[in-house]
């Protein structure tokens, strides 16, 4: 996700900051560049589904993501205001701290991921001898719990 966002925070530094009359051929570039983001949203969006078990708590954090996507996409386009064409800055600012955001934000999620990880596989270590812990895989995958009641579920990063 991090790495996607580089290119639409160049892309929004190019539009935002070059001459519209100069330097036209350098915003053409950013607006190009600033699709990028698209495959952040796509993993931004599964991630609920594939980091959370429980059938009730993976619906409601997809949900919850769904939602604030929803609402991302309503409140955006006031900050783009019309006394400020064709330069944008106001919006350029909003657009930029939010990919500014989302990196950081994934990269705090991610060392998370990795905690918890490590911390359920030295859990499993010494809780289960190693044969133990395989006889109940089949039972897990069955029941219906979470991802912190699960030993085996691993997050994916």
């Amino acid at each position: 996700m991090m790495l996607y966002l580089v290119p639409t925070i160049l892309g929004i530094s190019l539009m935002w900051q070059l001459d519209n009359k100069k330097q036209w051929q350098g915003i053409l570039l950013g607006y190009y560049m600033c699709g990028s983001y698209v495959c952040s949203l796509v993993i931004a969006l599964q991630l609920p589904a594939s980091n959370v078990a429980g059938y009730t708590k993976r619906i409601t954090a997809t949900a919850i993501t769904f939602a604030a996507y929803c609402l991302g996409n309503v409140i955006g386009p006031f900050a783009f205001l019309e006394s400020e064409s064709p330069k944008w800055p106001t919006g350029c600012r909003v657009g930029l701290a939010c990919c500014v955001t989302q990196v950081v934000v994934a990269g705090c999620l991610r060392a998370l991921l990795i905690y918890r990880n490590k911390k359920k596989e030295n859990e499993a270590e010494t809780a289960f001898g190693g044969s133990e812990h395989d006889n109940q895989a089949v039972d897990e995958v069955t029941s219906d719990m979470t991802d912190f009641e699960n030993p085996k579920f691993r997050y994916m990063l």
